[in-house]
């Protein structure tokens, strides 16, 4: 009974039911920053991350996640002024291969992802590692396209380079048409540049396969409405 209703539904609406439109064709990558065996502190290749079909390509190597690859995303890095984008090998806690900004006293360290027409970007995570003495981050945040913050986390504590690396990790991804990570550095003077990114995990999603919460809504009325209209049917007389 309920899927006829869910089916009746679909048709009137021209919406999917709710399984499908919950089951969205999502992709995820994982930028480890891994720079095909460059030296430390060259430049990151801007390129790196952009539409990402295999584990690897002339920018550098990659992760993937179980959803597979983002060739309708791009990655770019520190594009305003007074930025030095580079990569690094090791010693940013216990990560390996991270990417930071080479000028001191410089804010903030950004990375932002872009998805073509008709797609979505979704950001699962992504880790913050330390090459100096414990630090307080002012601010971490994640922005959309309309400069919306869908996460802000104020006063973060980076420990030392000697502990563990420090992970945000998003249950529900953010999602956006464009994403912008953001970690501010302020007031970190000549230790901005001992901040390090990495493991930045990220997938693809078609428009049409976004969750409309408004029609989530409404299916889900009609189908409480039919289940009762089905149990009182059944009830003797």
């Amino acid at each position: 009974m309920i899927k006829h209703i869910m089916a009746d539904f679909a048709k009137a609406t021209g919406i999917a039911a709710c399984g499908a439109v919950m089951a969205a064709s999502a992709n995820a990558t994982v930028l480890t920053f891994d720079q095909n065996n460059q030296n430390p502190g060259v430049p990151l290749n801007q390129t790196y991350g952009d539409n990402v079909t295999g584990i690897s390509d002339a920018a550098g190597n990659y992760g993937q996640g179980a959803e597979g690859t983002t060739p309708n995303v791009q990655a770019s890095y520190l594009v305003s002024v007074n930025s030095d984008p580079r990569f690094w090998t090791t010693g940013y806690s216990d990560l390996t291969g991270v990417y930071y900004n080479e000028i001191d006293s410089r804010t903030p360290l950004e990375m932002t992802l872009t998805a073509d027409a008709g797609f979505k970007v979704l950001l699962y995570g992504f880790d913050l590692g330390n090459f100096s003495g414990a630090l307080v981050l002012p601010f971490v945040q994640v922005f959309d396209e309309t400069n919306t913050a869908l996460f802000s986390q104020a006063n973060v504590a980076l420990p030392a380079s000697t502990s563990p690396h420090v992970s945000f990790d998003f249950g529900a991804p953010l999602m956006g048409t464009s994403l912008r990570i953001s970690i501010d550095l302020t007031g970190l003077g000549g230790a901005s540049d001992n901040v390090g990114m990495d493991n930045v995990t990220f997938g693809q999603r078609t428009v049409s396969n976004v969750p409309v919460p408004g029609a989530i809504a409404m299916l889900g009325s009609v189908a409480a409405a039919g289940i009762v209209a089905a149990y009182r049917r059944r009830q003797p007389a």
